[in-house]
């Protein structure tokens, strides 16, 4: 019997993962970002209440990850990742969709993220799905030797079924 869990995109296989993939988790983190997180931010975060993600592989290389926390009835995701060279292949799509039935299987009403201003495809995926910008938090990120961005707020309602 095949597992419900894992997706199978074109190129990628998407999978829950949890503190086994620490390492893993925080080399694609890594690869992705100026400050990234480390093995024990990943695990710690893991072992977080709330806390699930996915992580994504060609063959076995991984590609992507992504990281949320639902509390309540609400989700955030804080952080979703591809390496440069798996980008603009759906993983992204297919990373953000898994979390989004994680979500709604966790019995979240609403999720919420963060992006970048200046991250043109990110904002694209989040709007292609359904979210919407709520806000904007000025100077928000902050990295070496590079002008300081605002972070633009997204959040999506999930749609109520009769």
């Amino acid at each position: 019997m095949p597992d419900s869990s894992k997706t199978c995109l074109k190129h990628a296989t998407v999978e829950p993962c949890g503190l086994a993939h620490a390492e893993v988790l925080a080399g694609v983190h890594a690869r992705c970002f100026a400050k990234p997180w480390d093995a024990k931010a990943m695990r710690t975060l893991l072992a977080s209440p709330g806390a699930f993600g996915f992580l994504a592989a060609v063959g076995a290389l991984p590609t992507g990850l992504i990281l949320c926390r639902v509390g309540a009835d609400e989700c955030e995701i804080l952080t979703l990742a591809v390496v440069g060279p798996a980008r603009r292949n759906g993983i992204g799509a297919g990373l953000l969709d898994a979390a989004l039935r994680g979500a709604w299987a966790r019995d979240a009403r609403r999720m919420f993220l963060e992006v970048g201003a200046r991250n043109r495809a990110a904002r694209h995926l989040y709007v292609s799905r359904g979210f919407r910008q709520i806000g904007r938090r000025r100077n928000y990120y902050r990295v070496p030797d590079a002008p300081a961005e605002d972070a633009l707020v997204f959040c999506l309602q999930r749609e109520e079924t009769a």
